[in-house]
């Protein structure tokens, strides 16, 4: 039994004291940094003359600079261990093996792995490397790695798993969280007694195909490996499945589990954010397919009910998750409504909110009592409830799979009804803020506030009517466990003109209980720039840079960077203008041209690395209806499973025969009957032929004027990976 301990400081030197304390209690130390050149390798010699001395050899010992990495390992020299130095060439690590007659040899990897600055690809390459060492020496002797990884690897997934994990009330009103509790508990026990037939009617297989109409294709699938394209390309015959296996599902009020199981997706936000803080990412949720088809179903079945009693959610002031809706009704009615105001020589007061990752933290009780409030009981709301308060989700990074961990709050990213649901739950709030009477008055229509999803906008012609709904807000996040940050929000004031008043910014001071608002002079809002003066000049600028950038950034796709943008047009006629659709408008003066790609002459014509994508696009939909038997079998496997619920047996799910009913996490679905077997796989990339292959195409690049085709070995290289 010996000790060993890791050092990772600026540096030994600058803390001789403590290293000696750590290397009187160590028998073994493990030295990782940055500042291992020749200097500190001679001191640390002389220094720990008792111990063993093994370090990087890739190290550039022969400079006074900083290497690039150093690892090193200190042995001490009383130990029973014959020491065998690894050789391990490499800047980053090295290696040592005790081998003993009385015990296990011993192998010991110290490592220092690239910090947070390098390129992902560049620490992964150091990983494989120590992943091949640790192969090669732990078969046959016991293996231990230690030092500096420079990373937590498992931040991401325990971010979002805290996330979804449910939260302490101390912030909120405890009182009112466990009556609402207590009542979510007497709903679901009286759910069978509280029954509405037309959202329990058998699902028609007309309503299916109205559903199925509206998928997309090309979407992600789920944990089961469904894409939208087997159900639109299936058929009569998955159609009847589904309707089978949808009805059970509504009269035994039990969900498969790969129908409440999600993969969460982290999306980087951009904008410089820092790459290795978990808050830096978006969480997406992939979900079962089929799932969403259900969820569609349910959901239009929710909304006639609801527009029969006439509650209808989202509210008029809600302009996210609603059709012909969205962000620029949002941005209109906003300025339109500053600009009246403003033409009367009359103040807006504005403020705008940031609900902190408020889908992720929606109190899933509280919902659930707004939802049976609204008028939506019985068997559909035990389902919705069920499906949420039951589900899982595990994060995918990186080609890496977390673990499994419950989902206690929220409505997710990534499910059909999330986005009605979030609506359904604020929309009360609107209801509040309206009876306050605070807000513009534009004719008879009454405007305090503007929803665009979860963006919050108040506006006032009032101090204190802006400040009274500021109130409002600040109670009703206390009462129903929202989170507002302060802190994070944005005071606006927009004036006329033409007033001479110098405002003073402390006489417009607004807070959100306890936390001041602060005051800006504009703000991004749906992606526009929102200026207290109402101009757009700041706007229009910083649209041409970013045209400028993108311009810029095309060159690399396949346009010589010695042809000039000027070409695109005569020369007498220049300017800068980019539109939606992608053309670029050159001006100068009163002349204008519009010179889109497909104009350009042919040298100049963009050579796209996915050429000819629609033929590929009509062979994977020929592939796909070949394979519409698996997802007929996937769907009949389902419906067994559905079947188990009411107490039959597995075995006997297809028919009275032996027939073993079971479905693998890879996708794949195997059904035996007797001693045959057949393995139904509805993977696209199995049935796909070798003219899909780059090397099929033809591919150009531009070099000195000269058409030039790319390496035949990509022909190899396809034929393996197809293999």
């Amino acid at each position: 039994m010996f000790r060993v301990s890791t050092w990772n400081m600026r540096g030994a030197m600058y803390g001789t004291s403590y290293f000696q304390s750590v290397l009187n209690e160590s028998d073994v130390c493990l030295l990782t940094e940055h500042w291992l050149n020749e200097n500190n390798i001679s001191f640390l010699s002389t220094f720990a003359d008792n111990f063993h001395l093994i370090y990087s050899i890739g190290i550039n010992c022969n400079k006074t600079v900083k290497g690039s990495g150093g690892t090193a390992i200190l042995v001490r020299k009383s130990l029973n261990f014959k020491i065998q130095n690894l050789n391990i060439i490499n800047d980053r690590m090295c290696g040592v093996k005790l081998c003993s007659d009385k015990y296990y040899d011993i192998c010991l990897i110290c490592v220092l792995l690239p910090s947070t600055i390098f390129l992902r690809r560049f620490y992964m390459n150091y990983i494989d490397e120590l992943c091949t060492c640790y192969d090669m020496y732990s078969e046959d002797c016991t293996t231990i790695v230690g030092g500096d990884c420079n990373i937590d690897l498992t931040s991401i997934s325990t971010n979002f798993r805290d996330l979804y994990s449910e939260q302490p009330t101390e912030c909120f009103n405890e009182t009112f969280f466990h009556e609402i509790t207590s009542k979510v508990q007497t709903y679901f026990e009286n759910s069978d007694k509280a029954s509405i037939p037309e959202l329990e009617k058998e699902i028609t297989l007309e309503e299916i195909r109205e559903q199925i109409n509206t998928l997309k294709c090309g979407k992600a699938p789920g944990p089961d490996r469904i894409t939208n394209e087997h159900i639109l390309y299936g058929g009569d015959q998955v159609i009847k499945c589904l309707c089978k296996l949808f009805n059970m599902i509504l009269k035994t009020e039990y969900l498969p589990v790969c129908f409440r199981h999600g993969i969460i997706i982290p999306l980087y936000k951009g904008s410089n954010k820092d790459k290795t803080n978990p808050n830096s990412y978006r969480a997406v949720t992939l979900t079962s397919v089929l799932g969403k088809l259900l969820e569609k179903i349910f959901l239009c079945r929710i909304q006639n009910v609801l527009e029969n009693i006439n509650n209808v959610v989202p509210h008029g002031l809600q302009f996210g998750f609603v059709k012909e809706h969205g962000s620029l009704p949002a941005i209109y009615t906003l300025k339109e409504s500053i600009r009246y105001y403003i033409e009367r020589c009359s103040y807006v007061f504005s403020i705008f909110l940031d609900n902190e990752k408020a889908f992720d933290r929606i109190w899933q009780d509280g919902l659930w009592f707004k939802l049976w409030n609204a008028g939506i009981t019985g068997k559909m709301w035990k389902i919705i409830h069920m499906s949420f308060k039951t589900a899982t989700a595990h994060v995918q990074y990186n080609r890496l799979n977390s673990q499994v961990f419950p989902i206690k709050q929220g409505v997710g990213q990534g499910r059909v009804m999330s986005a009605w649901l979030f609506a359904l739950f604020i929309n009360d709030l609107i209801t509040q803020l309206l009876e306050t009477n605070c807000g513009l008055m534009i004719g008879h229509i009454h405007i305090p506030t503007i929803l665009l999803a979860d963006d919050t906008t108040l506006l006032s012609g009032t101090k204190s009517g802006l400040q009274q709904m500021l109130n409002v807000v600040n109670k009703y996040a206390y009462t129903w466990r929202l989170k507002y940050n302060a802190t994070k929000s944005t005071h606006l004031l927009f004036k006329p003109a033409k007033t001479t008043i110098k405002h003073n910014e402390s006489k417009y001071e607004f807070c959100l209980g306890e936390t001041k608002v602060p005051m800006k002079q504009s703000i991004i809002y749906a992606g526009t720039l929102i200026d207290s003066n109402m101009k757009s000049y700041d706007r229009t600028d910083k649209a041409c840079k970013k045209m400028k950038m993108n311009l810029h950034s095309l060159y690399s796709i396949g346009l010589n960077r010695r042809v000039h943008a000027q070409h695109c047009a005569d020369t007498e006629q220049m300017a800068c203008q980019m539109s939606y659709d992608g053309a670029v408008g050159i001006a100068e003066g009163d002349k204008k041209i519009i010179c889109r790609s497909n104009e350009l002459p042919n040298e100049l014509r963009w050579r796209g690395r996915n050429c000819r994508k629609r033929q590929e696009d009509n062979m994977q939909r020929e592939n796909i209806k070949m394979n519409c038997l698996s997802v007929v079998t996937l769907i009949a496997c389902f419906v067994s499973i559905s079947i188990v619920m009411q107490g039959a047996d597995a075995q006997n799910c297809a028919s009275t025969e032996t027939i073993g009913c079971q479905m693998s996490y890879d996708g794949a679905v195997g059904i035996a009957e007797g001693d045959k077997k057949i393995i139904c796989r509805f993977d696209l990339g199995e049935k796909f032929e070798c003219q899909i292959l780059y090397s099929k195409y033809k591919r150009f690049k531009f070099r000195d004027n000269k058409i030039a085709k790319f390496d035949s070995n990509e022909l190899e290289y396809c034929k393996l990976l197809y293999e």
